[in-house]
């Protein structure tokens, strides 16, 4: 039996961060039973805030399932917490990361599925990453519109696994020890986009594993706004998170 982690960063904690971190862990628990989880945090410790009693709350229910709290006293910076999840990994001599948004909803034994995938794939075959599909609502934008059309090609290929240089990184799988690092110049957003182009300039792949379905649900329609959890960390000085920002540093490392 492999011995896996998934890593989920979130935003602060506040009322909001609380439900939407307590529904992915929750079904994280139900879904795979055997998989670690462990949430990194940056909320304020030691001041008397709404975010106080949200914590306690977190670090409660994580302690009751048997999963670990890891508190980071910096400023939120989404790559740069994925990469303290590759870190972990490795130190922690996990076999499988899977580094998560906190947005999510787990299927049933979709870790197990995704890795049972990427055994069949031929070694010499350079695969990065495997990466659960998502259900994804029509409404959701252009952009999603446009992933629908290439999930829906790939589909017709049938069950498994399928390498392609454009994953959604919702659920991004990773070998316990990857050479891959996030680029934390980003903030929040493009983090994705960046992957994508860092595989097609390398000629490497991440992969779809139709076998695995994690659902974000921001993407698909049926999430708790998330724009009220980056709101209220930005007023707070705990997030900084500029859109314009991270378009303008994409569009000049990859022009």
């Amino acid at each position: 039996m492999t011995k896996n982690v998934t890593i989920i960063p979130t935003i602060s904690v506040c009322m909001h961060t609380y439900r939407i971190a307590a529904d992915a862990i929750m079904s994280h628990y139900a879904s795979e039973p055997d998989a670690h989880l462990i949430v990194l945090d940056n909320a304020p410790q030691g001041e008397k805030h709404e975010w106080d009693y949200w914590t306690q709350q977190l670090k409660q229910l994580l302690d009751r399932l048997g999963y670990e709290y890891r508190h980071y006293q910096e400023p939120w910076n989404l790559p740069k917490f994925w990469n303290k999840g590759l870190d972990i990994a490795a130190e922690g001599k996990w076999d499988y990361v899977a580094i998560s948004n906190v947005d999510v909803w787990f299927a049933p034994r979709w870790f197990t599925s995704a890795i049972n995938d990427w055994s069949e794939i031929p070694v010499e075959q350079d695969i990065v990453s495997v990466h659960p599909w998502s259900y994804a609502s029509k409404d959701a934008g252009h952009n999603i519109e446009n992933l629908n059309y290439h999930y829906e090609d790939v589909f017709t290929q049938g069950m498994g696994l399928v390498p392609f240089d454009f994953p959604a990184c919702h659920v991004s799988i990773f070998k316990g020890k990857t050479d891959y690092r996030f680029d934390e110049s980003y903030h929040h957003y493009y983090t994705d986009n960046d992957f994508w182009k860092w595989m097609q300039k390398t000629k490497r792949y991440g992969a779809l594993s139709k076998s695995s379905r994690v659902d974000h649900l921001q993407m698909a329609g049926y999430g708790r706004p998330m724009t009220k959890v980056i709101d209220f960390s930005v007023n707070h000085g705990i997030a900084k998170v500029d859109t314009d920002s991270d378009h303008k540093y994409f569009h000049d490392k990859w022009q």
